[in-house]
């Protein structure tokens, strides 16, 4: 499932072709702290959520196929050297920003109900009474302008709307707007669950150790910390040290799943280390250790992280 923003974009009909998509998102993490990016051609779409410190998800697809999570980069960098896409570029919320980034893996509940049959007002009364966590596409009358509403646990808690400046988190004036537009006008409503996984905090069961005993996290974030500082003081590094971890993490994501960022159960933050997942303490220590170690060779300065390295248990 392909959604987008229904605000006109912040930046429009850029060209890929003259876009370096890694710098792209580092640039508008630092410029928007959170937002996506749409691209579309002919024949492809994409679009790919983030936040101030990483790629969240996406979505890529064509006549034949969709593909999720960190393949969707790939694709893009793949397809961006053969075809230019025309590139929007939207900020959203940061309260609202993982609702978003879940949106892909929304799952259906009503499609193509109708002002004819379903009262909108009675059809957002029903899902909070059901404590839905999901979105409500809304199309007015012939679907010139439109909309998005989101909920968490019955609640409205941010929209998009065609008439609006920019994705925000709900008003009750914005919602009185929105029935009055469909009754005045007619509309159609697709409803979506969503099962949220990650910072989101909805239904993701497994165990946050972060919050338990702390020596192993704390130690991982004094070292990626010491090596953070080693490679940023090379002069001839350029960029983020974060988004150096994170492309290694992606090269070894299937080796190691849980370090794969749209995941986001490994994450590194401000000199700090905060995991969710279910692997063993020693085999997060194993894969950060080999990450490690690959980042400090290809930057020349692993001679240098002896000291630092050794602070983990082998």
């Amino acid at each position: 499932m392909l959604v987008v923003p229904k605000e006109r974009p912040s930046f429009e009909n850029l060209n890929s072709y003259y876009l370096d998509i890694d710098k792209l998102f580092e640039h508008f993490q630092g410029e928007f702290g959170a937002g996506c990016v749409h691209f579309h051609s002919s024949s492809h779409e994409s679009v790919v959520f983030f936040d101030q410190h990483e790629v969240l998800d996406g979505v890529f697809q064509d006549n034949e196929e969709q593909v999720r999570g960190r393949e969707t980069l790939n694709r893009l960098n793949h397809m961006a050297k053969a075809q230019n896409f025309a590139v929007d570029i939207y900020e959203i919320e940061g309260d609202i920003i993982y609702l978003w980034a879940n949106t892909p893996s929304g799952e259906e509940l009503y499609r193509g109900l109708t002002t004819e049959f379903t009262d909108l007002k009675g059809l957002l009364k029903k899902m909070a009474s059901e404590d839905l966590t999901g979105f409500i596409h809304i199309a007015i009358g012939k679907g010139n302008e439109s909309g998005i509403v989101f909920l968490m646990n019955g609640k409205i808690c941010g929209d998009s709307y065609s008439w609006k400046h920019a994705p925000v988190g709900g008003t009750k004036e914005d919602t009185e707007l929105l029935i009055n537009k469909a009754i005045e006008s007619g509309g159609t409503f697709d409803v979506n669950r969503l099962s949220l996984k990650g910072k989101s905090g909805g239904g993701d069961s497994k165990k946050d150790i972060s919050k338990g005993p702390p020596e192993t996290l704390k130690l991982l974030g004094e070292v990626l910390a010491g090596v953070e500082e080693l490679v940023s003081s090379k002069r001839s590094f350029k960029g983020s040290f974060g988004q150096l971890l994170k492309k290694k993490f992606l090269e070894k994501a299937n080796k190691y799943p849980f370090l794969d960022p749209f995941a986001a159960e490994f994450q590194y933050t401000d000199r700090r280390v905060r995991y969710v997942g279910d692997a063993a303490e020693e085999i997060v220590v194993k894969a950060v250790k080999e990450c490690l170690g690959e980042i400090g060779e290809e930057a020349g300065v692993l001679p240098k992280m002896g000291d630092i390295l050794k602070r983990l248990p082998r």
